[in-house]
């Protein structure tokens, strides 16, 4: 769906507002696999966010530059070597836009962070520091929101100069927008089931004149590219590698309990046991 809406539009920002990394079961090995599909969908910009931020700052040094270069965050500071910026310019035929990206507070794990060297700043104050530079520099400003809905409404009613807010870390069945004051507040989906799409018109003075949001299903209708089934198709391959490891270790776990068992008894007690195993062998 992502590759035909940029071909059939000229101008399309792909975001995604964070958590699209998350340590779960096989979550590495997950990560990278996510960390590829993202590299053949060219995502303009990547909130990161406490999932993201739950891997260490190490490992997401370690994810394929192409990707790196579209990581975004505004409200986390301490380094001077993070794998992020605070902010992402991009030009559509003129149109600057600007990217933002704030995680809550609330959701990081302070102590791993301060392990990193990290330090998270509350999202109003790191927005009130940059943005009135940002709008100097940018027709339009997208904040991409790690709060939730009502935090980040928040937000944008305390803070003026943001155009678009698209709200993660909450389900939402549908993309409905609401404005506070001058700016659009949009829900964002989660799970990989839909796809938000936005279209923008705007007036000659670069400002929103009429909007359209809807979330798209990605259903088995979808027109599938055979090149973008890859990186799943070897996720459940290495999956199953990893599985029949696991197996092949347990199973010489319970032979070892089994044999330490076995040193317990006496020879008569041994042979008798062995007799009994073959019984139950044969009677099967």
């Amino acid at each position: 769906m992502i590759q035909d809406l940029k071909e059939e539009y000229r101008n399309v920002l792909l975001l995604d507002v964070g958590d699209f990394f998350w340590p779960r079961k096989l979550g590495e090995l997950r990560t990278k696999t996510t960390a590829k599909a993202m590299k053949m969908m060219e995502y303009d910009a990547l909130n990161v966010a406490d999932g993201e931020l739950s891997f260490g700052i190490d490992f997401l040094k370690g994810v394929d530059a192409k990707v790196r270069r579209s990581f975004v965050n505004s409200n986390i500071s301490g380094r001077e070597d993070f794998p992020w910026q605070s902010c992402l310019i991009k030009t559509y035929n003129g149109l600057r836009v600007a990217i933002l990206g704030v995680v809550s507070p609330d959701l990081v794990n302070h102590t791993r962070m301060r392990e990193d060297g990290m330090l998270i700043e509350d999202p109003e104050v790191s927005l009130r520091r940059m943005l009135s530079d940002v709008r100097e520099k940018t027709d339009l400003v997208v904040l991409m929101s790690h709060l939730g809905w009502e935090p980040t409404r928040t937000l944008i009613d305390r803070v003026s100069g943001i155009d678009i807010a698209i709200v993660g870390h909450a389900t939402y069945p549908t993309l409905d927008p609401e404005k506070v004051g001058k700016a659009i507040l949009l829900k964002n989906s989660r799970g990989g089931k839909h796809l938000g799409v936005v279209k923008l018109w705007l007036d000659d003075s670069k400002k929103i004149r009429k909007f359209k949001s809807a979330l798209e299903e990605l259903s088995s209708d979808i027109h599938i590219y055979p090149e973008y089934t890859l990186p799943e198709t070897e996720f459940d391959t290495k999956k199953r590698e990893l599985n029949q490891k696991k197996k092949q270790v347990r199973k010489k776990e319970q032979m070892m309990e089994k044999f330490k068992d076995w040193t317990k008894l006496s020879p008569e007690e041994f042979i008798e046991m062995m007799k009994r195993e073959k019984e139950a062998t044969d009677d099967k």
